[in-house]
């Protein structure tokens, strides 16, 4: 098959891409000079629809998988209408070329749980409204329209967007919480961070990219679009982590709290339902937090 992934040289791009290559024609793409041994890769901007359109019309694609936004929530905060122009302008690009050029065809979007907003004390289904305040929520909902608004166009093609919760593993920018917490450790630092009681749905990159190759493998024709939470319906504190931590290293991890760190856009307690995707795919998560963080801290090189 041909399949594209924008965000190619990403933290879930770079595993998908080495994932699919062996069995499949990968090109991923990206904003930034990046060496693939094992797929072709393009320095090309979502934004720029002439160099896209060439791309479809070469490959006529069997699955797009768009992994490309901006996902750090200080970037968006501090860059608004440049996060939203490359969510909803890039969108729209690729969108559109695939249902010009692709035929019974996937397009797989990946969202985030941040869309539903609010506290639910129960895990979130696909059925909870979507009522986004967390501004990366925001940015990923009004995508999901967008998507939706041209679904229609090639009735031949079917989309997929994932509500992916709370993404970590080795190769993750340390602006999210757990890399943060681990090149600390590395390094030997105090770890400053904000609200460590907030509770999130963890869920390890390794079982985000096994749900990816299964909707390569199966396809699904009952409807033209859906919605699936890739979750792990299990939440865990920064502090819940500090304590898996401590006892996976035997010592002592020192911590500063930083009012700056915490958020007024989030609420205390998120986690996700990810019953209607195992249905579909009979998917589930495999890896457990203490396995995911054990195999972080021996990926680098901190414990044996």
């Amino acid at each position: 098959m041909n399949i594209l992934v924008t965000g190619g040289n990403g933290f879930i791009g770079r595993k998908l891409c080495d994932k699919l290559a062996a069995d499949n024609n990968i090109i991923c793409i990206g904003r930034h000079n990046h060496n693939f041994e094992k797929c072709v890769y393009k320095k090309i901007d979502i934004l720029d629809k002439n160099s896209l359109e060439d791309l479809f019309k070469k490959y006529k694609f069997d699955i797009v998988y768009h992994l490309a936004s901006v996902t750090f929530h200080d970037e968006i905060v501090n860059n608004k209408e440049k996060s939203l122009e490359i969510s909803l302008n890039g969108t729209q690009n690729l969108i559109t070329l695939f249902n010009k050029y692709c035929n019974n065809a996937q397009f797989v979007y990946s969202s985030t749980g941040k869309v539903y907003g609010g506290y639910h004390k129960e895990a979130i289904n696909e059925n909870t409204p979507a009522i986004p305040e967390n501004i990366l929520g925001k940015s990923k909902y009004l995508t999901e329209k967008i998507i939706d608004y041209y679904c229609t166009d090639n009735k031949t093609n079917n989309f997929i967007i994932l509500r992916i919760f709370n993404v970590y593993g080795s190769g993750q920018r340390d602006s999210f919480v757990i890399p943060h917490i681990i090149n600390s450790i590395k390094n030997n630092q105090t770890i400053p961070l904000g609200n460590i009681d907030d509770k999130r749905d963890y869920i390890h990159v390794n079982d985000v990219i096994s749900c990816l190759e299964l909707i390569s493998k199966k396809r699904l024709l009952e409807s033209n679009i859906e919605i699936y939470n890739l979750a792990t319906k299990k939440t865990n504190s920064v502090r819940d982590i500090l304590n898996i931590l401590e006892k996976l290293l035997n010592k002592k991890i020192n911590i500063a709290i930083e009012d700056n760190r915490k958020r007024s856009d989030e609420y205390s307690v998120e986690f996700g339902d990810y019953a209607k995707l195992k249905k579909a795919y009979n998917w589930e998560p495999k890896i457990p937090i203490e396995d995911g963080l054990k195999l972080i801290l021996q990926q680098e090189n901190i414990l044996d």
